[in-house]
């Protein structure tokens, strides 16, 4: 993102980013960054969040997998965080609800 402009009064429910809900893949950031962190929200389904390096099908380097049960899931990542060289991908799977990725740009 190099610019945010509003034309007008800006609504209380203002966001900037990928949104993505349960089921979901998208882009968390194009070029080379650094996974730090995340917080997710699990539903009463198993799933995975799965964030691959350089596209959709690229090489699975961070997978976080939910048990059949609503709760928050908040997986420790170490200090340097997970680097990706050709950008984060990620794929949500029906056991988020959602998910907030903390990454360098």
């Amino acid at each position: 993102v190099t610019q945010i402009a509003a034309d007008g009064a800006v609504s209380t429910n203002t966001s900037a980013g990928f949104s993505a809900t349960s089921g979901t893949a998208g882009i968390v950031f194009a070029g080379a960054t650094r996974v730090r962190g995340l917080h997710g929200v699990s539903s009463s389904t198993a799933g995975a969040l799965i964030i691959r390096d350089g596209s959709q099908s690229g090489t699975k380097l961070l997978e976080i997998d939910t048990p059949a049960a609503a709760g928050q899931v908040d997986p420790y990542i170490p200090d340097e965080g997970i680097r990706f060289k050709n950008g984060a991908y990620i794929d949500i799977g029906a056991g988020y609800t959602s998910v907030s990725i903390f990454f360098d740009g």
